[in-house]
């Protein structure tokens, strides 16, 4: 009981900080910020609104008109929080004034088409882990990348390492002396995260306390002796084990322990089985439930940065399937593992 009002504190505490720096924000921009700066930063809002999806006749033309109204408008906000994408289409390092820090997080997942962001800002922090998904050369051409190297980047070193399977923290990771690594994890409790330890030379800390009892063993192995794949390998589905672990999903959300918790379901393995679960769940629990626990199912990539309370993984592999020991690999295990607090 005192360890469940304990979690339910800290979560009104971090709460209320959240909504603390919004409103503090929101007061200090109010107060510094000029007619000018004002009518920049709502030309940028309209002028990308009218962007929309980017796929119209007049995006282009959008684009540069929010892009005219950025140098002004960037004094208007002192932090700017945008995915790599919206970076790319609004800032051209040519023309905007550069930030004193650009902070590029999940850089493990940016590819090589991203390091352009760098070029924006007088000091860099790239944050990420090589343990994790990183970008995939699915279908890539690899011998017209070489070619592209020899024409664009002669004079370039270590060219043939600047891939498309290549991320943002590889390249960093090469270019800056110094990594420091943040050791202190309050994600995950002990028992998950000594799991993916193993990855990162058990340097890892684990520093939060156990906030859910009445669930059992933190982790848990469900064997399906008739688990079988059926399918081509990009097409590859393991019912079997997609209604063993639905059969589980719908034993948990029907317990009292789990009140209250979100549900992940993580499928080591890209095609299909990720969809053939999601369907069966939704049938089986119905959308309301569905949604009232968060769920979201998919491969690890999908999950990388995000965390549901009660994580569910489809191996989905069979005993005629590969070790499974490449870095690819690895890199999905660790995520899954660490998805769930």
């Amino acid at each position: 009981m005192l360890q469940r009002r304990s979690e339910t504190q800290r979560v009104q505490l971090s709460e209320t900080v959240i909504d603390l720096a919004k409103r503090s924000a929101a007061i200090g921009l109010k107060h510094n910020l000029k007619d000018n700066q004002r009518r920049a930063l709502s030309g940028w809002l309209r002028a990308l609104a009218k962007v929309g999806k980017g796929t119209g006749k007049y995006a282009p033309h959008w684009v540069e008109q929010a892009r005219e109204q950025l140098p002004e408008a960037m004094g208007a906000v002192p932090i700017w929080i945008m995915p790599i994408h919206r970076v790319i289409e609004n800032f051209d390092p040519r023309r905007s004034e550069l930030f004193d820090v650009v902070i590029v997080d999940e850089s493990s997942q940016c590819d090589l088409l991203s390091v352009g962001v760098l070029a924006l800002g007088r000091k860099c922090i790239v944050v990420g882990d090589d343990k994790q998904t990183s970008p995939a050369a699915v279908g890539i051409d690899r011998s017209g990348v070489m070619q592209l190297q020899d024409i664009y980047l002669s004079d370039v070193p270590q060219k043939a390492l600047l891939t498309v399977d290549e991320s943002l923290y590889g390249i960093a990771e090469r270019a800056f002396p110094n990594v420091i690594m943040l050791r202190e994890h309050f994600r995950c409790v002990t028992d998950i995260i000594q799991f993916s330890n193993r990855y990162y030379d058990h340097r890892i800390l684990p520093l939060r306390e156990r906030t859910r009892d009445g669930i059992g063993a933190v982790l848990r192995a469900i064997p399906v002796p008739n688990g079988a794949c059926t399918g081509a390998s990009s097409s590859r589905v393991n019912r079997p084990e997609a209604e063993a672990l639905v059969d589980q999903v719908v034993r948990c959300a029907s317990q009292p322990a789990y009140d209250g918790a979100s549900f992940g379901v993580v499928t080591l393995q890209s095609g299909p089985q990720s969809r053939v679960i999601e369907n069966m769940l939704v049938e089986r629990l119905g959308l309301d439930e569905f949604q009232r626990r968060q769920l979201r199912v998919g491969n690890p990539s999908a999950f990388q940065g995000d965390e549901r309370d009660v994580v569910f993984v489809s191996v989905v592999a069979d005993d005629h399937g590969y070790a499974a020991t490449r870095s690819g690999d690895k890199q999905r295990v660790n995520v899954a593992a660490s998805t769930c607090p």
